[in-house]
């Protein structure tokens, strides 16, 4: 029993969802305002300024600091056979691949940015082709895209025309920096940051406006009116706040987002910080977006959920309620194209969020871990049909 629960608060530690109260005896309050949040970027790991306090899966692995700014991703698939995570949720098993090695880019403050990227054969200046972008969740890897998701396998075929002309994709996935993240628990490592808001000086924006530039502009193979963002859990947190801010016109370099158990990127870093990071006013949007998240989830499904968690002890990371998050884009954001689907542990959609007192940490983490591929959770439910076709009807 034990063991049990300390692989669940590891996993639940890994993307930045749920924290133990007692570890939040203390904290000196960051510099933000409500236009910027964080008033600078998030610091990055290196020789001269190591991440001591790494997530959790880290040290299980046996790395009990970061000095590196970032990790170099492999680019190919490590399980070619199907394995059962701890929690029951299987891994590996879609397809081998290898796209290796990673392309690289040297920011502007000499960081080197990697990603991993499939270019369908057939792809050229006359034949320009859609672009999604996968961002991985915390501690997560480019090459997330490989075991864990089996979009790779679809961008090889799928249609996004109406006659069978158009198959294929371009599919990049990004790798994050190992980032001092601003928690007093054990939270650095590879993240994406949506808590500083100046675009001019945000490295993660930098780095997608980059891929994006590069395709469209440079290679040229990109149709700048088919660019889609996705990501999981982090990662479909700065997914959303990227292309809110970026997916407006005139020229905008998101056409949708379609992610898995997301939250709110414009939200507070914690409960206890002040002042407060959160930005006011939001800003409106059309962007069209799509969620996907569980009835339980580490993501709270609704607000009973979220305080479910907080009377069992735990404290959540603001934002991280998915009713509210879409109430607020939909109201306070006024986006007309903002679309919820709401599944269960198997796969089955739903129409409510599951009663708090059902919705305990080990189903919540085991869903939340369950990309809704119907591969993850064993379902044969696979929503990533849902959302390319999102995709495509945008």
């Amino acid at each position: 029993m034990k063991r049990t629960f300390f692989f669940i608060t590891c996993l639940s530690i890994i993307f930045n969802l749920v924290l133990p109260l007692k570890i939040l005896a203390s904290i000196n309050p960051y510099e933000c305002n409500s236009t910027m949040g964080l008033i600078k970027p998030i610091e990055v790991c290196s020789p001269q300024n190591i991440c001591n306090h790494p997530l959790v899966t880290y040290r299980f692995h046996g790395r009990k600091t970061i000095s590196e700014s970032s990790d170099v991703p492999d680019c190919k698939t490590k399980w070619p056979s199907k394995k059962k995570h701890f929690l029951g949720v299987s891994q590996g098993g879609r397809g081998v691949f290898n796209d290796g090695p990673a392309k690289k880019w040297i920011d502007p403050q000499g960081i080197p940015r990697y990603w991993c990227a499939f270019i369908p054969k057939d792809t050229s200046e006359k034949i320009k082709k859609p672009l999604i972008i996968y961002i991985p969740g915390s501690g997560g890897s480019a090459d997330n895209i490989y075991d864990f998701t089996s979009l790779r396998k679809k961008a090889i075929d799928y249609d996004f025309s109406s006659d069978g002309k158009a198959k294929g994709f371009i599919l990049i996935s990004v790798q994050g920096r190992n980032l001092h993240w601003p928690t007093v628990d054990a939270q650095d490592g590879s993240k994406f940051d949506s808590y500083h808001r100046n675009l001019a000086t945000n490295p993660d924006v930098l780095f997608l406006d980059y891929l994006i530039d590069h395709m469209v502009t440079e290679l040229k193979i990109v149709n700048p009116k088919q660019i889609y963002l996705t990501g999981w859990s982090n990662g479909a947190r700065f997914a959303t706040f990227y292309g809110i801010n970026r997916g407006r016109p005139p020229s905008p370099k998101v056409t949708a987002v379609a992610v898995y158990s997301g939250g709110d990127p414009l939200e507070n870093i914690s409960s206890i910080q002040s002042p407060s990071c959160k930005q006011e006013p939001y800003p409106e949007t059309q962007l069209p977006y799509l969620l996907i998240s569980r009835n339980c989830d580490l993501i709270a499904c609704d607000q009973n959920q979220f305080d479910f968690f907080i009377k069992n002890k735990w404290n959540m990371t603001p934002g991280n309620q998915a009713t509210t998050w879409i109430s607020n884009l939909k109201n306070k954001m006024k986006n007309k194209n903002t679309f919820w689907t709401i599944i269960d542990e198997s796969g089955n959609k739903k129409n409510n969020c599951l009663e708090a007192n059902l919705c305990h940490k080990k189903v919540a983490t085991r869903n939340h871990f369950c990309w809704p591929d119907g591969i993850s959770d064993g379902s044969g439910i696979d929503y990533e049909i849902e959302l390319l076709n999102f995709f495509k009807k945008h």
